[in-house]
């Protein structure tokens, strides 16, 4: 059986984790056709070594104390870097052990998949060039957006193309940003988004409720928009809004859902069973995510395909994946980002309609299963035949 070595800065730290699950998910695809070993930093809360099925993960540190790190796995490494003078003077010593450490991994393996242009990618180019694998790059969102801002980041988009077979973005969106800043590359750029296990994400037929629930997964982090949410559903008490996730702006949140007396529990990390029942028993899921300042946006959160996958309806921004993955008016609305009243007249003119929300999941789950792993594995694989 071939072997892949996948580079990931973003990678859960325990197997049903939150943090970069779709490329736990990814790897699990492959897993029948590749022997697969993941390489990422180190977590606090993860084991340096250690296998989940068949496919083997090995975690680095890059100072002598791994609760010195700033740069773990299980975080948001771009916003953490924007506001950490810390994390930026650990970029050196960061990226000079991953590079190590892929360099001698690399030698016995077939194929370097990066998720991530930077570091992931960057770091895969390099030991490519110096040892002729096959390398093929993933991006999900946040490092062309870092690209876009850097001055020489045009340059670094190309070296990284120069060593690998073809660059996957997630979004129609992100290859249009991606061409925008280096236009000869429309060659070498495909569109695939990752995918969703149909098999586990079920719908469940539920009764008809008279309090209907409003359902928000993710990380609680300003990209959201969950204080946009928040702020929709002001003083509206006949219905439930549950926010799975944890983050940074947890407390904020909290707080400000009281001042505006918003129907808000807030259930923390939820994963597996839970997650699944949380999907499967909402009436509506809502992906409020925004623009932010430097223009970065979202790619396509896997809870989106996770909502189809149990027939769900989806109110979302028409920002980055989610403007072509939900078909307005189809399976869900599209809303302006930061647009409050928008917002709160799609979610109240869908939860008052029950014959609607369900002839609108049922054309979730049918997408959805477009999306399936064993479908978008393929996609993968055969690109990598060519």
């Amino acid at each position: 059986m071939p072997k892949m070595l996948i580079l990931t800065s973003s990678f859960p730290p325990l197997e049903n984790d939150f943090a970069g699950c779709f490329v736990l998910e990814f790897a699990k695809s492959l897993s029948h056709i590749y022997e697969i070993e993941v390489l990422t930093p180190a977590s606090l809360s993860a084991k340096s070594e250690e296998s989940w099925g068949n496919i083997k993960i090995s975690r680095f540190n890059y100072l002598p104390f791994k609760r010195l790190q700033s740069l773990d796995s299980a975080r948001d490494l771009q916003p953490l870097l924007e506001k950490s003078l810390l994390a930026r003077l650990e970029i050196i010593p960061f990226f000079i052990v991953f590079c190590w450490k892929a360099f001698f991994l690399a030698k016995s393996v077939d194929v370097i998949c990066s998720h991530w242009l930077v570091p992931s990618a960057l770091v895969g180019s390099l030991i490519t060039l110096l040892q002729k694998k096959k390398h093929l790059v993933i991006e999900h969102s946040g490092a062309l957006n870092f690209l876009n801002k850097l001055f020489l980041g045009r340059y670094l988009l190309k070296f990284i193309a120069y060593g690998s077979k073809n660059i996957v973005v997630v979004s129609q969106e992100l290859k249009e940003k991606l061409l925008k800043l280096a236009p000869e590359l429309v060659n070498k750029t495909s569109v695939i988004p990752m995918g969703v296990d149909c098999n586990f994400y079920q719908p469940k037929a539920n009764s008809i409720k008279s309090q209907k629930t409003i359902l928000f997964l993710g990380r609680l982090v300003k990209i959201k928009g969950v204080d946009i949410l928040l702020k929709a559903l002001a003083n509206c008490l006949d219905i439930k809004l549950l926010i799975a996730g944890d983050g940074e702006q947890r407390k904020e949140l909290e707080e400000l859902a009281i001042r505006l007396n918003a129907p808000a529990k807030f259930l923390g990390t939820v994963t597996g069973k839970t997650k699944l029942e949380l999907l499967q028993s909402c009436d509506l899921v809502v992906i409020p995510s925004i623009i932010l300042p430097d223009g970065r946006t979202e790619g396509t959160p896997l809870v989106c395909l996770e909502a189809f996958a149990c027939a769900k309806a989806v109110i979302a921004s028409d920002v980055g994946g989610l403007s072509f993955l939900v078909i307005d008016g189809k399976v869900g609305y599209l809303s302006q980002p930061a647009n409050i009243k928008e917002l709160r007249e799609k979610i109240f003119s869908l939860i008052s309609d029950n014959n609607k929300l369900k002839l609108m999941g049922e054309s979730a789950r049918k997408l959805a299963e477009k999306y399936d792993w064993t479908k978008i594995s393929q996609e993968f694989y055969l690109l990598l035949k060519q």
